[in-house]
């Protein structure tokens, strides 16, 4: 269906006669049609057919640049008018004297400075309009001249066969062209025909484009990919110092220079690429001095200066949080009557009774703050501690206690596994992962006989209790009977006469 296909393309640069795409693929389809064709008949045909779905976007869009000047034109026009109507006629039908002429002039100034204002954004409006669309008509000329290139070669100017010289000078006679022109007919050119000939464009577009940063920019590399650096220094010195004449262009240098920098950081010598710096820091203080020592040894966006080796792995790769047992909430789990409450492993502080009011509160000593003696001995010191007890000190059972009761400390033989885990900042040193680790101890099944630790009693009153599943409360007085080898029947009047009927 290439009829077909041809008629909607036709169409559709009909309907849009701005739209660059459609006119790109309907001059690609004439050119790959007519690509057997030879002799210069042909050559002219070919240029012709080629050329006129070019010529009709170009027309459409010089059209469109003309529209917006005639806008421009007129939106000024209504500003000035309207301002005119109003100093011309006086506020209220009062006459003007000559007394007031102070007066008079100070509102005149305050009203031009009023027009400007109005009239300002206006031509900035237009302004970046006609920008873009020379941009855009700048790069249909360079499309348009390529395909004359291959079909036409290099051609002349005033002549049947244009080429690629005869559409470049069009080009220049219709105006309204960017240096984006001249770059790429310098460098077909270079490439193509005559390198004197590029360099002669190059040097034209130079001075038609003195404050075009961006036309010199690729004049400097064009010599430097060329091994011409005596003349690509002289371009550069020449954009820069045109640039730097003015405050509001010499932003536009800092391009040149960062280029020219990296240039003389791989090819050049020290004393040069320090006098260059020195002439930054001048013009663009704001740029810290440290980045342009840096940059000259970045390569394909990796910086050496900013690496870190891995000297010490355990002090580098450590996280900067580490998680701590006592303050990870470990997983729920379903009770034993082994451990009964393991959710956290300190105990908290007992409720102040109402008779300690007043008085300064002691913190409750814990299992795990005291180191209990075994065997005999720890006995005995156990019973002269309890025989030093007043007599007539209340008795307390578990339905007395005001609060909820505490949690059993942690058994010995956990508290003394934590204790010669190494440190995380030993050199060296075993990582333990503090979640598994909370885990391991919650759900280890640990011997009735490790698990029971020693009662301690508190300096006042009764021990804190805890009554699990396992146990039951007797009454108050009934003396504690002895059990099976490592049980306890739970029952707690206050007083030991003897040493405990149960297995530690």
């Amino acid at each position: 269906m290439e009829t077909e296909g041809d008629d909607f393309l036709i169409q559709g640069i009909a309907a849009n006669p701005e739209s660059c795409l459609l006119a790109f693929k309907r001059a690609d389809r004439l050119e790959l049609s007519s690509a057997n064709e030879e002799g210069d008949e042909s050559t002219v045909r070919r240029g012709a057919a080629v050329r006129e779905p070019y010529d009709k976007v170009i027309d459409a869009l010089y059209d469109l640049i003309s529209k917006s000047k005639s806008r421009e034109a007129q939106d000024i026009a209504r500003i000035e008018a309207n301002f005119a109507a109003d100093g011309n006629t006086p506020p209220n039908g009062i006459t003007r004297d000559d007394d007031n002429d102070g007066a008079d002039a100070d509102e005149e100034g305050s009203k031009e400075r009023q027009k400007a204002a109005q009239i300002e954004p206006i031509k900035n409006m237009h302004a970046v309009q006609i920008s873009l669309l020379s941009k855009t008509l700048s790069h249909v000329w360079i499309a348009l001249i390529r395909a004359m290139r291959r079909i036409q070669g290099k051609g002349k100017v005033n002549d049947t066969i244009a080429g690629l010289r005869g559409t470049f000078a069009d080009a220049r006679k219709r105006g309204r062209i960017t240096s984006d022109v001249y770059v790429a007919c310098a460098l077909i050119e270079f490439h193509c025909y005559e390198v004197e000939t590029g360099k002669k464009i190059f040097e034209r577009g130079l001075k038609l484009f003195p404050e075009d940063e961006a036309f010199a920019l690729e004049y400097i590399k064009h010599l430097v990919a060329n091994n011409d650096h005596t003349n690509a220094r002289v371009v550069f010195e020449t954009a820069v110092t045109k640039l730097a004449q003015k405050p509001e262009t010499v932003s536009k240098a800092k391009p040149l220079y960062a280029f020219f920098h990296d240039f003389e950081a791989r090819y050049g010598e020290l004393t040069q690429i320090a006098k260059l710096e020195k002439r930054m820091r001048d013009l663009y203080p704001e740029d810290p001095a440290l980045t342009l020592f840096s940059r000259r040894f970045q390569e394909q966006g990796f910086d050496p200066t900013v690496i870190r080796p891995i000297i010490s792995p355990a002090t580098q790769t450590r996280p900067k949080t580490t998680p701590s047992i006592e303050t990870e909430a470990p997983p729920q789990s379903p009770p034993n009557h082994l451990n009964t409450n393991i959710d956290s492993p300190k105990r908290p502080l007992p409720f102040d009774d109402s008779d300690t009011e007043g008085r300064p509160q002691k913190l409750a000593r814990t299992v795990r703050d005291v180191s209990p003696l075994k065997g005999a001995a720890g006995r005995r010191l156990d019973q002269q501690k309890r025989s030093r007890q007043p007599a007539d000190m209340p008795q307390f059972n578990q339905h007395q206690m005001q609060g909820p009761p505490p949690p059993p400390p942690l058994p010995r033989d956990v508290t003394f596994l934590l204790s010669i885990i190494p440190k995380a900042e030993t050199y060296h040193a075993t990582k333990f992962d503090a979640a598994s680790m909370v885990s391991l101890i919650r759900e280890t099944i640990i011997p009735t006989s490790l698990a029971q630790a020693p009662l301690q009693p508190a300096a006042r009153g009764p021990p804190p209790f805890q009554q699990g599943p396992p146990f039951q409360q007797m009454p108050p007085g009934q003396p504690i009977l002895p059990m099976p080898h490592g049980q306890y029947n739970g029952q707690f009047n206050g007083k030991f006469n003897g040493p405990y009927p149960y297995n530690r």
